[in-house]
């Protein structure tokens, strides 16, 4: 099998005197023989390596969290929150460099394969059993060891859905307290409520996320995309539901054009204004959205969301997972890292985990989330229904590789028609099974 392109950066950087020494610098990556020595006489700090920055709401918790710590224990927190766009390579470089964070937020595959290169520290040496055992078990999907031991804990959990504009339903002719429930209804609502000013349905196509609304597709026809067969993971992209899939997806633009092709150009936010604007009646996208619909008083009582519509078969399926806290490996102060992560998702309800999600707008992995006044409202209910169904992406080796050079400019191409459905899922099957030679 081939090996990972971050593990030959590994050895390589090693191999020419490389700083990253796994256990002893500290998350600042100044680490050595002097600040070891006068650690004792230095008030401890930590850093959390956050990725958003976008949200303010967001910023007030954390914030609220890392001052709140430090008062009851003396730890200084410092919060340094990064982008989604620059997150996996920065960490990569980091870790690389023994200047990894002490506490780090990773997205799901992108923490197995940090959790197998051994840059992760076991969090059940540091976090509570109460802590631990408070997370919903699908949660720790990407962070179990093959050693029995937990590399990492669910934080904020996204959930993709479907949203739609209830006035415009009525417009239509449409029921707006009856959504589409399979892909054929949301194909004759999309049809009616497509016109010279108006296309039907609308999703973020650009950048990182084709594949975020792609791959409900697939898994809505029975497609898993891959499987491990042998020795190695094998795709199954080119299998006849993941040609279904492409067929679908294709069709919806090229064929019955309710979803334009400009949606290659647009990230959530920009559909979610095409949305607002009522150029668009119908969009998927993810959870969070629901704050800056909330916020706008033009649609107010004018959207709703719903369960996303099932496949062909009757499959449902969305693209939902919580992104991951973890302890890094080169962090000094692993102790202390335990003890902020017990404080945050401790204390009275709602607690600083509680809120952090609130204002983030998504779920929380944790048992007791629902009972939460918060997630039983109208708008935020359909999304923590999905929990149940929700899928992670493929946690496989160099899947975020394939996806970023293959599969996300693929699936720009098959909307575009640049690629015919047939073209697509043959090219995306050699990509795959190219890459785990």
């Amino acid at each position: 099998m081939k090996k990972r392109s971050l593990f030959i950066l590994f050895v390589t950087v090693t191999l020419f005197g490389s700083v990253f020494v796994a256990c002893s610098d500290g998350g600042t990556g100044q680490g050595n023989a002097d600040t070891e020595d006068t650690a004792e006489n230095e008030a401890v700090e930590i850093t959390f390596q956050h990725i958003g920055g976008t949200v303010p709401q967001q910023e007030e918790v954390l914030e609220k969290m890392a001052v709140e710590f430090e008062e009851k224990t003396g730890v200084k927190v410092t919060v340094v929150n990064v982008g989604w766009g620059e997150a996996y390579s920065l960490f990569q470089r980091q870790v690389v460099a023994g200047e990894a964070p002490d506490l780090v937020m990773l997205q799901g595959p992108w923490a197995n394969e940090y959790m197998n290169l051994g840059a992760l520290a076991p969090v059940d040496d540091y976090v509570s059993e109460e802590v631990l055992n408070n997370f919903i078990e699908t949660g720790f999907a990407p962070v179990s060891g093959d050693d029995g031991k937990l590399y990492g804990i669910p934080w904020d959990g996204s959930i993709w859905g479907f949203f739609y504009r209830k006035d415009l339903f009525e417009e239509a002719g449409l029921d707006p307290e009856q959504p589409p429930k399979n892909w054929d209804e949301l194909l004759e609502y999309a049809e009616k409520l497509t016109d010279d000013d108006q296309y039907g349905l609308v999703f973020p196509a650009t950048g990182w996320e084709p594949d975020d609304y792609f791959l409900p597709f697939m898994w809505q026809a029975g497609n898993e995309v891959v499987e491990f067969e042998g020795e190695t993971w094998k795709s199954v992209i080119a299998d006849e539901s993941g040609l279904e899939a492409a067929q679908y997806v294709y069709d919806l633009v090229n064929k019955h054009k309710v979803v334009p092709k400009s949606i290659t150009g647009m990230d959530w936010e920009a559909v979610a204004n095409q949305f607002i604007s009522g150029k668009a009646a119908m969009m998927f996208n993810g959870m969070w959205a629901t704050g800056s619909l909330e916020g706008n008083q033009e649609i107010e009582g004018k959207w709703a969301t719903a369960l996303s519509p099932e496949g062909p078969t009757g499959i449902k399926a969305v693209l939902g997972y919580p992104n991951t806290l973890h302890i890094t490996e080169q962090s000094a102060h692993k102790e202390e890292v335990g003890q902020f992560i017990d404080f945050i998702f401790s204390g009275e309800r709602p607690n600083l985990f509680e809120e952090y999600m609130i204002a983030t707008g998504v779920v929380g992995w944790t048992k007791d989330f629902s009972e939460l006044p918060y997630a039983q409202t109208e708008v935020i209910k359909p999304f923590v229904e999905q929990i149940e169904f929700a899928k992670n992406r493929p946690i496989v080796p160099n899947y975020e590789e394939f996806r970023q050079s293959y599969f996300n400019p693929g699936i720009q191409d098959l909307i575009m028609g640049e690629l015919s459905p047939e073209e697509f899922v043959e090219e995306m099957d050699k990509a795959f099974n190219e890459l785990q030679k």
